[in-house]
């Protein structure tokens, strides 16, 4: 439930899409076209660097679920015909 709170509503996505519009027009008029540049392309790395640090964080997701769920695979196996593994199960 909590994940659905942060996805943002369209019309959200709208008012930044604008903000940051003004934002971009404001640095031009103010500091000129070299520091409206240096801008975007800073916005731009931001960007970029959200999505991989998402990316990051869903393939850390995928193995943690992935290593629980062997894990929990070999605890029903063990548990279901014995306590301790035996040496032939080691091997």
């Amino acid at each position: 439930m909590t994940e659905l709170a942060r996805i943002p509503l369209p019309s959200q996505m709208d008012d930044w899409l604008l903000f940051e519009k003004h934002e971009g027009e404001m640095i031009r008029q103010h500091r000129g076209e070299q520091s409206f540049l240096e801008w975007k392309v800073m916005k731009a790395q931001e960007r970029m660097d959200r999505r991989q640090w998402r990316r990051a964080l869903e393939v850390g997701a995928v193995l943690t679920n992935a290593r629980n769920a062997n894990t929990a695979r070999e605890c029903v196996t063990w548990g279901s015909s014995k306590m301790l593994p035996t040496i032939s199960d080691l091997q």
